[in-house]
């Protein structure tokens, strides 16, 4: 037979573990504006590159991880036959997103009218030469240690002559 005391001694120990363990659930809150501070980008984080410009200080690497990229760029585009029948000398900007893999997406082309109506394909052409970026190092989040999307603008002059 189970003793009167042996069960109340049971009943009184769950409850008490149960009041004693729901401390681990409380949530603190966190200020959004401390939230917005810490994932907000700082001079400390890391922005994306290559292997080749790992050594190099923070300037260096950053000059080092757009030199490839715009190479890159250029190499697929001068691979590219593009029919131009008037003069243009215009800027574009693109709007280029590196995910967590190191891997490149356009996200937008900021161009004239002038330049997507004279220039056939434009968009596609250049959506293309971002796709065959090599892949990168992606961007640390460095206060959480956590590799990032990066986001930047990338300008671009466009120089045709008429062809004859």
């Amino acid at each position: 037979m189970i003793s009167f005391k042996r069960i109340f001694k049971n009943l009184f120990f769950i409850p008490f573990f149960i009041f004693i363990g729901c401390d681990l659930f409380n949530s603190s809150k966190v200020p959004a504006s401390e939230i917005k501070s810490a994932s907000s980008w700082s001079l400390n984080d890391e922005h994306p590159s290559y292997s080749d410009c790992e050594d190099l200080d923070k300037e260096e690497n950053f000059d080092c991880f757009g030199s490839i990229v715009s190479e890159s760029i250029i190499e697929y585009i001068s691979g590219e036959i593009i029919d131009v029948n008037v003069e243009i000398d215009e800027e574009i900007k693109l709007v280029i997103n590196v995910d967590k893999e190191g891997f490149f997406s356009l996200l937008s082309i900021d161009a004239s009218d002038f330049v997507k109506n004279n220039i056939e394909g434009i968009e596609e052409i250049i959506e293309n030469a971002i796709y065959n970026i090599p892949q990168a190092l992606p961007a640390v989040k460095v206060n959480v240690e956590e590799y990032v999307n990066a986001k930047f603008e990338l300008p671009i002059r466009i120089i045709s002559q008429e062809s004859s």
